[in-house]
């Protein structure tokens, strides 16, 4: 079980051809250009967001909560070389880690340990390594990060839905919400369409680079305009603000 709790992973499997330094100066690029300096305001045909009904408290963070997380989490290293394990088997370290955890959160600061990451490039599937484009940048952070930021997007994904600013329509990141309605409808069509005499177009969309180009004054804006409490926005800008990043 020891062996368990400190046992790592591969990060990446190939390597981008490309310098370290073009690849630095790629990302950096990437990374200023799309990230910073466009502000977001509410567009005219985007409807008003109702004032929510119910609002996510900033309660004591229970060791309920952390047990539940650490259910859902893989047993893998982060790069600080610890394993959720550790908290998961190790129950003794539990009520120090809600200790920890609470002592921030009352603050509402993301502590500034935290705030170091460090960036490995996984090479997508069935792509090219010879293309820098083909790579996509994960951010790794401490143990301890990863659980606060989860208790931050399980307070989110009450006050989304609970307050009907989302919908079972909405597909992605919904817990609970399956997605394979859509799928098995498709495959039937397709499937009836085999034998038929109709005729079936399909239009398949993907947006370029979703994951690692969204900017922080569209989080900003969307906090604001769905009316996610003073303390929840706070400490959600807090994450983003003075991060350093070693690749």
């Amino acid at each position: 079980m020891t062996k368990q709790c400190f046992t790592g992973e591969k990060e990446v499997s190939e390597t981008p051809s490309n310098t370290t330094e073009e690849t630095r100066q790629f990302y950096e690029k990437k990374l200023t250009d799309e990230k910073y300096g466009i502000q977001y305001t509410k567009l005219d045909w985007m409807p008003e967001a109702p004032f929510p009904t119910t609002n996510i408290l900033n309660d004591s963070i229970t060791i309920e909560q952390l047990q539940t997380i650490l259910k859902r989490k893989n047993i893998r290293a982060r790069h600080d070389r610890l394993s959720y394990g550790i908290f998961k088997w190790c129950t003794s370290t539990q009520p120090t880690t809600i200790f920890i955890l609470n002592r921030f959160n009352s603050a509402n600061k993301y502590p500034k340990s935290f705030k170091y990451r460090r960036m490995v490039l996984a090479l997508k599937p069935r792509k090219d390594s010879l293309d820098i484009k083909n790579f996509r940048p994960i951010t790794l952070t401490t143990c301890l990060s990863k659980i606060y930021t989860t208790i931050l997007f399980d307070c989110a994904a009450k006050h989304m839905p609970g307050n009907k600013y989302l919908t079972t329509e909405q597909k992605a990141f919904m817990r609970g919400v399956s997605g394979c309605v859509e799928h098995h409808f498709i495959f039937d069509k397709l499937l009836s369409n085999l034998t038929g005499s109709h005729r079936l177009f399909l239009l398949m969309t993907d947006l370029k680079g979703a994951f690692d180009t969204v900017r922080h004054s569209l989080i900003d804006f969307a906090l604001n305009h769905y009316h996610f409490p003073a303390w929840f926005k706070e400490t959600v800008s807090d994450i983003y603000r003075d991060q350093y990043t070693e690749d």
